[in-house]
């Protein structure tokens, strides 16, 4: 996903200085011990980046290109929230 979400932003010329995704996951306790919950949290750094533009980003990349999440349990409870740091 983060890759996606990088590739995205750059096809919509937003000047990415930095990028890093913090993932946590709550996992069922008894075997199989699948993920039943993963927050991402996404830390986006440059000039003038519209948060818009970012959740157009994430909204693709989870719904269209994303085969990682596309192959996740449909019961799962993702949470993909973004960080933006403003350069000047």
């Amino acid at each position: 996903m983060a890759i996606d979400v990088v590739t995205i932003l750059q096809k919509m010329r937003v000047s990415l200085t930095g990028f890093r995704a913090e993932i946590a996951g709550e996992r069922n306790q008894a075997p199989p011990q699948y993920y039943t919950a993963i927050e991402i949290v996404l830390h986006l750094s440059g000039k003038n980046i519209d948060s818009q533009k970012v959740d157009r980003a994430v909204s693709l990349s989870h719904n269209k290109y994303c085969s990682v999440y596309n192959s996740l349990r449909s019961d799962m409870d993702m949470k993909i929230r973004h960080v933006l740091d403003e350069e000047n």
